[in-house]
């Protein structure tokens, strides 16, 4: 039976397929289910060793099939072959495929690249059997699809939230009355669609529109972003309330001091600036606080050496190995003292201390413990106060230093190296070394190291090299340079962080800037936080 997550075919391979497979048949079968068992499981796949029978086996046995997986499959599978054809098909031959087909493939963001009248054809083709997508189309196939679209919240989110910033733009120069915008507020994907929103152009009359909604309505996101949005039109007065409202709404310490510290720059009332560095958090928002007002740090943990009655009895190839992670982890999760202590005493070796600080975090009660650690200095050896202290900050924030975590997207190791990238540098270096090595540190920091110095070489500013390491280098140079990021302004950089169009790298690149500022003033060599941010 084909299985339902074919919808989401199908990416491109990461893994090249003469790598040999981490484990044989037997082995792989009998591992528990576990992200670290459907990782192994692609690389078998992709492997030319074994046989066919026995990647179909490995294949169904999988628990949550990611789009590689169906990659490395299709070749056995002449069903879910056509499938992925049909999903892959180019956006200019859509008018041509089946109505079957087009039910399963299109998308907002597929009508971008087709003319006003292929995208009438397309939602006349598929109405008998699809008339959500017929509606989404014909919309499209308006001059103004989002006001086109108003009347019906589902068709118009569809659209708002499912294409390109770059359409979103271009549609972007057009009114909508007060009583659309009280309609699309009462939907809380308007959250979402502010969010979009606040990386248009200032002058854009759609943000005069939805400037005028409701705050007192809104949810965290909603109102911060509204908040933004009335910033960037030069309306502080009611920027304010905005952000208010979403202090107001906070649901954790971050999203309040992230409320604070805009409350802070529109208003320049110290209150805010005091209630800011009164957090026990240590986050970009706190952090600037602090360092502009020379107030002292949280105490910070450099390093969780192993009790004097705790054994080694944990050698590299478990702590590099993510299954024991997986096991571990499920124990943390759990935050049974008596278990945790066990486990503490086991963890003896040197190379355990990130297990450690991860155990000893979890045991805490109040005030948990802050950790800013260097855990394997034999491996980044020979590197500046910078770059060291640019790499620390980066493995902090993407593995807390652990050897052998591995992300949803099957990113490797205490740096989260991605496979894709792992492969270029190995065949680049004339090496042979397989992916899997790539869970020992030891092994994988020059790899991280020279990918860190050639993003550095690229983009000299620590928040734009983060920005890179997590969605890459074309990404953050298109993204800075077509929606006109960090140029010269009052609330600049600031606005521009908040801006970044995708969450993720948002978010990372303040983190990894706050870590990046703490590593440099660990090693003795502190900066200026006007300095740290500036970005031209």
């Amino acid at each position: 039976m084909i299985r339902s997550a074919l919808l989401v075919l199908c990416a491109s391979a990461v893994i090249r397929a003469s790598d040999p497979p981490p484990f044989d048949f037997d082995e792989l079968m009998k591992k528990p289910p576990s992200r670290a068992r459907d990782f192994a499981s692609l690389l078998f796949l992709r492997s030319s060793e074994p046989s066919n029978a026995q990647k179909r086996a490995v294949f169904y046995s999988i628990k949550s099939p990611k789009p590689p997986h169906f990659s490395a499959f299709l070749a056995q599978n002449k069903e879910l072959s056509k499938l992925a054809e049909c999903r892959n098909v180019e956006s200019a031959r859509l008018i041509n495929v089946s109505d079957a087909c087009l039910s399963i493939t299109l998308s907002a963001a597929r009508a971008e690249s087709l003319s006003s009248a292929d995208r009438l054809k397309i939602a006349e083709k598929v109405e008998a059997i699809d008339p959500f997508k017929a509606a989404v189309f014909k919309a499209l196939a308006a001059n103004n699809p989002l006001g086109a679209a108003a009347d019906d919240l589902d068709t118009f989110y569809s659209i708002a939230l499912g294409v390109s910033g770059a359409f979103l733009r271009k549609q972007s120069d057009f009114y909508f009355a007060p009583t659309a915008i009280a309609k699309l507020q009462t939907d809380s994907r308007f959250s979402a669609f502010l969010e979009r929103l606040s990386q248009l152009d200032k002058n854009a009359k759609l943000l005069e529109s939805v400037s005028a909604a409701d705050e007192s309505k809104l949810d965290f996101k909603g109102a911060f972003y509204l908040g933004v949005i009335r910033v960037m039109r030069g309306d502080l007065k009611n920027a304010l309330k905005a952000f208010e409202r979403a202090e107001a709404k906070a649901a954790s310490r971050y999203e309040k001091d992230r409320a604070l510290f805009w409350l802070y720059l529109t208003s320049k009332n110290d209150v805010y600036l005091y209630r800011l560095y009164s957090s026990r958090e240590i986050n970009f928002y706190t952090l600037y606080s602090r360092l502009k007002n020379n107030r002292p740090m949280p105490t910070i943990v450099t390093e969780i050496p192993a009790s004097k009655t705790a054994k080694a009895i944990y050698d590299d190839k478990q702590l590099f190995d993510p299954f024991f992670w997986g096991e571990l982890s499920k124990k943390i999760a759990d935050r049974d003292a008596m278990a945790l202590k066990t486990e503490m005493d086991k963890l003896g070796h040197k190379n355990a201390e990130p297990y450690r600080a991860a155990i000893a975090y979890a045991l805490a009660t109040d005030n948990a413990p802050i950790y800013y650690l260097n855990p394997y200095p034999d491996a980044l050896t020979d590197l500046s106060i910078d770059e060291l202290a640019t790499t620390l900050a980066i493995m902090r924030q993407e593995s807390r230093y652990i050897p052998a975590a591995l992300s949803t997207s099957y990113a490797v190791g205490s740096m989260q190296m991605m496979p894709f990238l792992i492969e270029a540098m190995t065949k680049e270096r004339k090496d042979k070394s397989d992916v899997w090595s790539f869970f020992d540190p030891y092994r994988q920091a020059p790899y991280a190291i020279g990918h860190i110095r050639w993003l550095r070489g690229k983009l000299k500013n620590p928040l734009f090299v983060a920005y890179a390491y997590n969605g890459g280098l074309g990404f953050t140079t298109r993204t800075i340079e077509g929606y006109k990021l960090f140029q010269k302004g009052e609330f600049e950089p600031f606005l521009s962080m908040e801006r970044m169009p995708i969450e993720e790298p948002r978010e990372y690149g303040k983190s990894v800037l706050t870590n990046y500022a703490i590593y440099r003033s660990l090693l003795g060599a502190p900066i200026v936080i006007d300095s740290l941010l500036e970005t031209k």
